[in-house]
């Protein structure tokens, strides 16, 4: 096997870092950490006040969204139940009628073939 890295090719070469100055501008950090003024404290509990009541607000029209839903799913699941009676008592009705056919069907059929063997 060959060698993959001769002598000279395996030292590392390192250099120094510098670090580069960051320029700070007086005026920005003072303007970042100046003091809030009452004045601006009320004005940031105003908005704090309105935020809160838009949420109280979305609340209760999430609310009410959820109390109309739940009554048309009410009214939609006693709709259901109607229906399913309605299909029981069709099919009640359906199957007396399918007996009631089969029997005229084996009277007649038993009546012709009285008449076959008497003739």
């Amino acid at each position: 096997m060959g060698k993959i890295l001769n002598a000279e090719e395996g030292k590392h070469l390192v250099e120094s870092f510098q670090f580069k100055p960051l320029e700070i501008d007086d005026n920005s950090v003072s303007n970042q950490f100046q003091p809030i003024s009452i004045g601006k404290q009320s004005e940031k509990s105003v908005s704090n006040e309105n935020v809160t009541q838009q949420v109280t607000n979305n609340e209760n029209q999430n609310n009410k969204l959820i109390e109309e839903l739940l009554k048309k799913n009410d009214e939609f699941s006693s709709s259901l139940m109607k229906m399913e009676m309605m299909l029981e008592k069709q099919q009640e009705e359906f199957s007396k009628q399918l007996a009631e056919v089969k029997e005229l069907a084996y009277k007649d059929g038993y009546a012709q073939g009285v008449n076959d063997t008497k003739n």
